[in-house]
């Protein structure tokens, strides 16, 4: 991705950092949600769900918009 080796390297990350980052956040969020303000369990997956589509979605589009945009011109080219 990079010209140097070093840059590229911290712009790998393993798979697992995803689980041990998200999955605790997520499941006190769900724990907060659920127990202490009284959500509906299907309210709340539900909620998820939708979470989930509208992300994947927009990450989709912003991905097309912004990763995949050819700007004209020279200073289009450097600042992309």
């Amino acid at each position: 991705m990079f010209e140097s080796p070093f840059i590229d390297r911290f712009s790998r990350t393993h798979w697992s950092m995803v689980p041990i980052l998200f999955g605790p956040a997520m499941l006190a969020c769900l724990y907060l949600g659920v127990v202490h303000r009284h959500v509906s369990l299907p309210a709340t997956v539900v909620s998820m769900v939708l979470g989930l589509l509208t992300w994947t979605l927009t990450e989709y589009w912003l991905h097309r918009l912004l990763f995949h945009w050819e700007p004209a011109g020279r200073f289009g080219e450097r600042m992309h």
